[in-house]
């Protein structure tokens, strides 16, 4: 999670329309065996994250690299919440980078590219390995290391660090031969759009329904869920999606919309 001061940051906030479509899509893509790598832009605009930040999805789970620094002792901010001044001059420092692993908020999630087709088999297993290496421990010397925070303290950048943004681009880059410097969420996103990788079926699915608008949407699932669960327990995310609520089942209600 980074920032630029030569722009004002993004406005943004949370769907839970969009959320739950880009859930069910995901739950299709592992279902099908078809979530194989993808990047997830999302949080921009929130209030600790304002630039936003990456994902990757890769075979059927979330990751998230970072720094971890909420888990280390004497990092924590005021009754626990956020990260103290100590904690922040150690992401501007650099140090070992942590990866986590999760189902990912999709409510915050505003942007996704599939590079599936784009890079290797080979190379897909690569990017996988790294990640498990990370996890494990047993890749040493990766090093998380906040732009801003460095800049603030007047710290280069340390040849051997990442951010979440440099991190994905040094591997995407590798693997399709390319430059991508960028360390900004958004300015990296916005690249591998332009690689213009092939759409299949299911994303096709999906950019129709995220183009329906959100009160449309949240009509649609009312109907699906009536008597079937607590929309409150879906809308926050705090209650697994019932089985009955699939993604051939929103997919063919919003098609006879049109």
């Amino acid at each position: 999670m980074e920032t630029n001061e030569t722009f004002a940051p993004l406005e943004g906030a949370p769907s839970i329309a969009y959320g739950l479509v880009r859930s069910l899509a995901f739950q299709e893509r592992v279902r099908t065996s078809r979530s194989q790598l993808r990047v997830l832009f999302g949080e921009a605009g929130r209030r600790s994250v304002p630039w936003g930040c990456l994902w990757y999805e890769l075979n059927g789970n979330i990751y998230q690299f970072g720094s971890g620094v909420d888990k280390l002792p004497g990092t924590r901010g005021p009754n626990g919440k956020g990260v103290n001044a100590y904690g922040l001059k150690m992401m501007g420092e650099g140090l070992p980078a942590s990866m986590t692993v999760g189902d990912g908020d999709f409510k915050w999630v505003q942007g996704e590219v599939d590079l599936s087709k784009l890079v290797s088999p080979e190379g897909i297993d690569s990017i996988q390995q790294k990640i498990s290496d990370i996890r494990d421990g047993s890749l040493k010397g990766q090093i998380y290391q906040s732009r801003m925070r460095a800049r603030a303290l007047g710290l280069p950048i340390r040849e051997d660090s990442d951010n979440c943004t440099s991190f994905i681009g040094r591997q995407i880059a590798d693997q399709l031969k390319l430059d991508l410097p960028e360390y900004m969420p958004l300015d990296l996103f916005s690249r591998l759009q332009e690689l213009d990788a092939p759409q299949d079926e299911l994303d096709r699915e999906l950019e129709q329904v995220l183009s329906v608008p959100e009160e449309e949407l949240m009509l649609q699932f009312e109907e699906l869920l009536a008597g079937q669960t607590l929309w409150k327990g879906v809308t926050g995310f705090t209650a697994s999606l019932p089985k009955s609520l699939t993604w051939k089942g929103l997919s063919d209600k919003i098609k006879n919309l049109t």
